[in-house]
Formats: C-alpha cells, structure tokens, sequence
C-alpha cells in the first residue's frame, strides 16, 4: 500500500461497506485519521438506522473506485495450477501417498474418479 488511504480502499474492496470505526481498527489507526483519508471521488456512503440513536454510516467504495483494482484471477488459476503440479510431482508427497494407502487404503482418489451430476442450473456440455 502506498497511503494510507490506498489501505482504506482495499479495506473496503475486502469488505464490500464499513463503518469508519470498522476500518480504523483494522488498520490501528485513529477513526479521525480515516475519515480524514476517505476520498469523496472514491467512496460513497449510506446511513442506516439500527434503533435508537444515529443512524450508522456505512462506506464503500463508488462505482468507478473498483477499476483500481486489477483482475488478477486469471494469473490465480495459473499459479494454482502450477503449485499444484509440483506438489503432486514432489517426490516426498509420492512417497507419503504411496505408504500411507499402503496402510489405509487409498484416501483421496483422481479427480477423474468422481462423477459429478448436473443440475438444472449447469451449464450446457458435450464431450
């Protein structure tokens, strides 16, 4: 993080809507200083009556702040992928599986093993 109101937005980015005082804790600072820091361009605000009292003022971050934010899921499929297939292929791990359903039987078998059943809400697929 850069600033400490670059914290503040991906705090918000993780929560979806915080109240000051949520996002003051998370970041061990003061609640003035992230009030201070909110951005009106960057973040919108809406009160909400919980009882008695003031009503709460929850934040979040406006429609345009989100573009801040790569997408990184695709590079997260692929290093997931990667971690993955070295894993299996440690040798150490082999030989841990190899023992152990020696002893026990198998355990966890090949994803292919499984038969999974559609629903009405999957998606079309021809093999």
């Amino acid at each position: 993080m850069k600033t400490a109101g670059d914290a503040i937005l991906l705090q918000l980015k993780s929560l979806g809507e915080a109240q000051a005082e949520t996002l003051a804790r998370r970041l061990r600072v003061s609640v003035q200083a992230v009030r201070q820091r909110l951005e009106r361009r960057l973040v919108v605000y809406s009160d909400r009556a919980h009882g008695r009292g003031r009503p709460r003022r929850l934040w979040s971050l406006a429609p345009g702040a989100s573009a801040l934010f790569p997408d990184t899921h695709a590079q997260l499929t692929v290093d997931l992928t990667n971690a993955w297939a070295a894993f299996m292929e440690d040798r150490e791990w082999a030989e841990i599986k190899h023992v152990t359903s020696a002893q026990t039987g198998a355990l966890v078998g090949k994803i292919e093993d499984r038969l999974l059943v559609p629903t009405q809400y999957s998606p079309r697929w021809q093999p």
